[in-house]
């Protein structure tokens, strides 16, 4: 129990870290933006960073990131009292501070470091140049196709609620369902073997696994573009890959080792409850060793899925 309250300890801290760090620059301090450079540097990869492009694309079709399609028509009116040129700068080099509805956070926050202060100028003039046409007049009355946000968002909230069961049931298994279960003995036993008859948990859990996982591929696959080499090596996706590998560790972790223990378990209560008689002590052993077992693994598929989540 207290290693499960020291690994969610440091995901909470790990969480609070995340939030978007200042500038060491503002948009005032930027010279003159050149709107022709700007548009060869939004195709180029300097200094080891992602290019714009292969996550935004111009006419509206679909990637990483949302689309800069009529950008110039909406860019001043997405943060009250912020102008398009703020907005844009903004947008750059502090990512995680707004974020378009039915994307995630998964833009390099490293550009002010890529960049020079002309370059990024030079982008913000080009980006505004994007704008105009029916399309704007379409985005900002609202109206138009939002089928890939509607993805994203149905997608998402799937793999949120099958995380949310998933490591809810697991930190709920091994943290107060097994300590009870331990403390009260051959009353244990027989709540067991009611709980798991009546609940059919050992199915609903794995379940929940293969949903959140399911759900999570079908995400990475569309945040990375496809599993983009250059949105791969950025920052924000090996953090993701690795959250996402310790969250398929975590489901084949329950698959090959919790799995076979649980089946145990249930086939022995079975047959303690077939034969109408009190567990012998035999049982009782094999019993205690299975519960350890699944503890033990346990434990680790909830570190597992507390990286994942970080």
């Amino acid at each position: 129990m207290r290693k499960l309250l020291i690994v969610i300890a440091i995901v909470v801290v790990s969480l609070a870290a995340c939030s978007p760090e200042e500038t060491d620059y503002e948009y005032s301090d930027l010279p003159a933006g050149d709107a022709a450079h700007g548009e060869e540097l939004f195709t180029q990869s300097i200094n080891g960073s992602v290019a714009c492009s292969n996550c935004h694309t111009l006419t509206g079709g679909d990637s990483a990131g949302p689309t800069l399609e009529n950008y110039a028509a909406v860019a001043g009116d997405r943060v009250d009292d912020q102008s398009a040129e703020e907005y844009t700068f903004e947008s750059i080099l502090q990512p995680s501070a707004h974020l378009v509805s039915g994307y995630s956070n998964v833009m390099p926050s490293d550009y002010e470091e890529k960049l020079s202060q002309q370059e990024v100028s030079d982008l913000i003039a080009y980006t505004l140049t994007l704008g105009g046409g029916e399309g704007a007049a379409a985005e900002e009355s609202g109206e138009g196709d939002d089928s890939v946000d509607l993805y994203i968002i149905i997608v998402r909230l799937i793999h949120i609620l099958g995380m949310v069961v998933w490591l809810g049931s697991g930190i709920f298994t091994i943290a107060f369902l097994q300590p009870a279960v331990t403390g009260l003995g051959v009353e244990g036993q027989r709540f067991m073997q009611s709980f798991f008859k009546h609940t059919r948990f050992e199915i609903a859990m794995p379940l929940s696994g293969l949903v959140t996982v399911v759900a999570g591929a079908l995400l990475f696959y569309r945040v990375s573009d496809g599993f983009n080499s250059d949105w791969m090596g950025s920052t924000p996706g090996i953090v993701l890959s690795i959250a996402s590998l310790a969250g398929l560790a975590a489901f084949l972790h329950g698959a090959t080792m919790i799995g076979p223990v649980t089946q145990k378990t249930t086939k022995l209560m079975r047959e303690i409850e077939a034969q109408g008689t009190p567990p012998s002590e035999a049982q009782m052993s094999l019993m205690r060793q299975l519960q350890g077992q699944t503890r033990m693994q346990g434990q680790i598929s909830v570190g597992l899925m507390l990286i994942a989540i970080v």
